[in-house]
């Protein structure tokens, strides 16, 4: 099969999610170099956990502490900067929104935001929301 006939990945993240900002980070590019593209779908954490009666995993005891160092610890993995913002986590219907529209209109100029968001957020402690 050809590069070009390789179904895209879909990439499914919320830009409160810290692992979905460290997979944002290198998702194309993984991708590309096994000759497929990305179609990025956000989504919104807070209402899967309402609908699952899940909870994020900073707020579950053990896990939740667990997960902050093995985020920090990831990020320096994989070489992407990281800093755990002061408000965790936060509404991102906004952000979602505007990738949205920006994705109906120009795919690549959403990634471009989604990233700038994603590091706005990550590692300048900017709420997104």
């Amino acid at each position: 099969m050809t590069a070009s006939l390789k179904a895209p990945l879909d990439f499914y993240f919320d830009f409160s999610s810290p692992y979905g900002y460290l997979a944002a980070e290198k998702i194309d590019a993984l991708a590309a170099a096994h000759g497929r593209s990305v179609l990025w779908h956000p989504i919104l954490l807070g209402v899967t956990f309402k609908a699952t009666g899940l909870a994020p995993l900073p707020a579950i005891p053990l896990k939740g502490e667990y997960s902050l160092r093995d985020i920090a610890r990831s990020a320096r993995f994989l070489g992407v900067p990281y800093r755990k913002p002061t408000v965790f986590p936060i509404p991102t219907q906004h952000a979602a929104r505007a990738f949205l529209w920006l994705n109906d209109r120009d795919p690549q100029q959403a990634r471009a935001f989604g990233l700038a968001a994603y590091r706005a957020y990550f590692t300048e402690d900017v709420n997104i929301s």
